[in-house]
């Protein structure tokens, strides 16, 4: 597929940080150290653009400068906490996802958005190899590289041991469907099928918890089909993922026995350890309540005495962690409760301005996106932390899609 014939006639800069966003998605699946190179090279070459137009139009919109604000906070907090090396360069290091975000925000809407479907198709041929080879992996238990995963009723895809194709599944799963529905919306609702069965084979059932909710609400708010039509896809969707999860025992644990686990928050030793991890990330935050204990200090706070569990055996037990694995307990636990009302109330903001400007156009790309933010932020479902190098990449991406609801490039 040759999506070079596809890019205008732009700068050797311009051209260059296409195919570094083209990129982007393969290094999330590689490792975090080509997803970091890739994310500074782009960053250069998109400052090195905006010198050379002689026009920096982030510094015009306002969410920059609370982003600005908050990356601000921090730094401040990092210090105010016991200053720490890993937790200071993580609090400076947060600048570079805002410059992503803005940066992918540029070249998607760059000379009347004509870099904006290339980018997308790319990505979606992605997404689709990637689909591909976790049918592959589901059918003979190794995917296309060999690679296979070492915990039973998860897929690993080009991620190996690390088990996180989920994220990246849930990242880019509606990005993917709203470009073939662009392209052709008759087959639209058979790869969403398609899409939505492997999300749930992959196993990983917070990422798709996450995704189904996503879908639920994208059905319920698009635009330009019939109410009928509305209940008739949200209905199918439901049932399709109950019937396949009824007809796997080990989805039926994943998705059913450690569920009610989680929404009872009960701690059960045999079914999950989430719930142990979430009392540890609430006791951490009850004593550092105002500014937490600092970015990257709760994997050092958590394995303290004084936060073991005691056992029915007189022993105890230890959910120490690099995070409590489910974001509002990571960030009350880390930043306290003022960086939780600053970033939190930051995305409701925007997650409400996003929707409600939704009602004055059509465009999908900005409405799953938004939704991608909003489904990253449920309560009680586990999640990967917020300020990981993956994670993080995966959620600035998009974020700058739904950016371009303030159109703030012009």
């Amino acid at each position: 597929m040759n999506f070079s014939k596809n890019l205008p006639n732009f700068t050797l800069y311009e051209k260059k940080n296409i195919y570094l966003i083209f990129f982007l998605p393969i290094s999330l699946l590689i490792n975090s150290t080509f997803t970091n190179i890739t994310t500074f090279l782009i960053i250069c070459i998109f400052l090195l653009d905006c010198k050379r137009d002689k026009k920096i139009f982030f510094l015009k919109d306002r969410n920059f400068y609370f982003l600005i604000g908050f990356n601000i906070y921090l730094i401040l907090n990092s210090v105010l906490t016991g200053i720490n090396s890993d937790s200071l360069i993580r609090a400076v290091g947060f600048f570079r996802y805002i410059l992503l975000a803005y940066a992918i925000y540029y070249y998607l809407n760059i000379n009347n958005r004509q870099y904006e479907k290339v980018i997308f198709k790319f990505w979606t041929f992605v997404f689709i190899v990637v689909t591909i080879d976790l049918i592959f992996e589901y059918i003979f238990g190794f995917n296309l590289l060999k690679f296979q995963s070492n915990y039973e009723g998860r897929l690993a895809s080009f991620t190996g041991d690390e088990l996180k194709i989920g994220g990246f599944y849930f990242a880019f799963i509606m990005i993917s469907t709203i470009f073939i529905k662009n392209y052709n919306n008759r087959i639209f609702y058979i790869f969403f099928i398609i899409f939505l069965t492997v999300s749930l084979l992959i196993g990983e059932r917070s990422n798709f918890i996450k995704i189904f909710f996503m879908s639920f609400l994208f059905f319920l708010l698009l635009k330009n089909i019939s109410f009928y039509k509305k209940i008739i896809s949200i209905l199918f969707i439901t049932i399709i993922s109950c019937f396949i999860i009824y007809n796997s025992e080990l989805l039926k644990n994943r998705f059913y026995d450690s569920t009610i686990d989680l929404f009872t928050l009960e701690f059960s030793k045999t079914r999950s350890n989430h719930i142990c991890q979430y009392n540890t990330g609430i006791e951490v935050f009850k004593d550092n309540p105002i500014f937490g204990v600092g970015l990257k200090k709760y994997r050092l706070e958590s394995w303290k005495e004084k936060y073991a569990h005691p056992k029915p055996d007189g022993n105890v037990h230890y959910c120490g962690s690099t995070h409590p694995h489910q974001v509002h307990f990571e960030i009350l636990s880390e930043l306290g409760i003022v960086g939780y009302i600053l970033l939190i109330g930051y995305f409701i903001y925007f997650i409400f301005k996003n929707l409600k400007k939704f009602k004055n156009n059509d465009d999908d790309y900005a409405l799953v996106s938004t939704l991608f933010i909003l489904a990253s932020l449920l309560p009680i479902i586990p999640s990967g932390s917020f300020f990981t190098s993956y994670t993080a990449t995966l959620f600035w991406i998009n974020y700058s899609i739904a950016l371009r609801n303030f159109k703030t490039f012009d």
